[in-house]
């Protein structure tokens, strides 16, 4: 009989848990689990995105986690620095321009 390697996406009672490798029986895998989302063909590319997946997850519920015992949760880096760069590029913009109280000067030759 012929078997096919998946990787399961959800938790499936008889065969195993989120992320893990397993081999069934390859009607099995193209006519239910392929099709329902249940689990994607054990290649290098599926098993490093189901990798990054897991740790998205595990770093959310940690920030959850954290979060509900009232601890302050770190900004990540990259973030901080997009927020401070929009507010240095803004305080920049507002030198240049003149104050709002500050009149224009005015040519008295004209008149």
């Amino acid at each position: 009989m012929a078997n096919t390697t998946i990787l399961l996406r959800d938790d499936i009672e008889a065969l195993g848990g989120r992320g893990e490798i397993v081999k069934v029986r390859a009607g099995y895998a193209r006519n239910y689990l392929l099709p329902h989302g249940l689990a994607t063909l054990a290649t290098k590319g599926n098993v490093k995105q189901i990798e990054q997946e897991r740790t998205a997850l595990l770093k959310r519920a940690a920030e959850e986690r954290s979060t509900a015992e009232g601890g302050e949760v770190e900004e990540p880096k990259a973030e901080k620095k997009a927020r401070k760069a929009k507010a240095d590029s803004a305080e920049a913009s507002t030198e240049d321009a003149p104050e709002a109280n500050e009149a224009a000067p005015v040519d008295e030759t004209a008149a």
